[in-house]
């Protein structure tokens, strides 16, 4: 299976000698030079993962750099989420990452729990928008599951490694149960439920036990929200979106409008030309000028040679100020004129 971490992307794939990692030794309470350590003490909190469904099959279809794109799109968005809850991200292997939350095991642990289920909830929730870049960049979508429980764990720091680990029943847990969930969505484990079943926000439908080696199979949830609205992250970055989409489509359309009163100055006959190549060479319109700064540019360059400027130059002239921010405009007329 085609596999990626945080060092394989910025491409620094480092392979230790085996030889001195056989030779070197596990300590507890202390540490030794190439050695990993456990702090010995053991805490009890959330701990999360999210992985990628059918992974093998999308990342066997990419070129090298569109799999590096692709999984650092997705890596960022889970770990930035992930942050916004004070989660705390420990590694990514292979196509899953893993996060704890800290200070679910403190004093005010019932409100981390919490915060915990909103942070696996907003990772389901921002699924269609993380698509949407992925499809503008010309990648494939992709699905995920996140499984998230409540146990012991213990912290383990290496030498070797400049981040931390962890280990215990708890994470043992979050991946076995990750695979019994459906595509974006949350499975909790049973531990994790008995702290949460009583919050009345969420609903929980049971899940496949599986066998643990102990008397009673473990038990599994899928968890929902009652209501279909989604987290108060999630809510801010769909606002950013629309308030972007609407000011896009704003200055896409005061752009298309400039376009075309300067080019009728012109002549009507100069802006039907433009218009049939925009649509002809590049299956574009004036409204997509502004996104597209390019197509026009070339269509104008093609038409009118080394006088192409004078026409941009009637184009701003045509754009009110007070319509589109100015810093904007300037970004579009230098792509135009570059």
């Amino acid at each position: 299976m085609r596999t990626t971490s945080n060092r394989a992307i910025t491409g620094k794939l480092i392979i230790p000698g085996i030889g001195t990692e056989l030779n070197g030794s596990i300590e507890i309470n202390g540490k030794r030079e190439n050695s990993v350590s456990f702090s010995g003490e053991q805490d009890h909190c959330c701990v999360a993962m999210v992985d990628i469904v059918n992974s093998t099959r999308i990342s066997a279809s990419l070129s090298n750099e569109k799999f590096c794109q692709y999984y650092s799109m997705f890596l960022n968005t889970m770990i930035a989420v992930a942050r916004q809850y004070e989660a705390k991200v420990v590694k990514n292997v292979g196509d899953s990452i893993l996060f704890y939350f800290p200070k679910s095991c403190q004093s005010e642990k019932q409100i981390c729990i919490h915060a915990s289920l909103e942070c696996c909830l907003a990772i389901t929730e921002i699924h269609d928008l993380l698509n949407k870049k992925l499809v503008e960049q010309n990648l494939p979508r992709l699905d995920y599951r996140v499984s998230a429980d409540y146990g012991p764990i213990m912290i383990a720091k290496s030498d070797l490694l400049q981040s931390e680990d962890i280990f215990g029943s708890s994470v043992n847990m979050c991946s076995k149960i990750n695979h019994f969930a459906q595509k974006n969505s949350v499975i909790i484990g049973g531990d994790l439920f008995e702290l949460v079943k009583k919050l009345p926000e969420y609903k929980f439908k049971t899940v496949e036990a599986f066998d643990i080696g102990l008397k009673n199979k473990y038990p599994s949830f899928q968890l929902e929200r009652k209501k279909s609205t989604c987290s108060e992250l999630v809510q801010k970055v769909k606002e950013i979106e629309r308030i972007n989409s609407e000011q896009l489509n704003q200055n896409s359309r005061v752009t298309a409008m400039a376009i075309e009163a300067a080019l009728r100055k012109i002549g009507t006959p100069e802006y039907e030309i433009v218009k049939t190549r925009l649509a002809t060479d590049y299956h574009s319109y004036l409204f997509d000028c502004f996104s597209n700064p390019h197509c026009l540019k070339n269509v104008l360059m093609d038409i009118y040679g080394n006088a192409y400027t004078a026409v941009i130059d009637k184009i701003y002239e045509e754009i009110d100020p007070n319509t589109i921010p100015p810093e904007e405009t300037e970004q579009f007329l230098t792509i135009l004129r570059s």
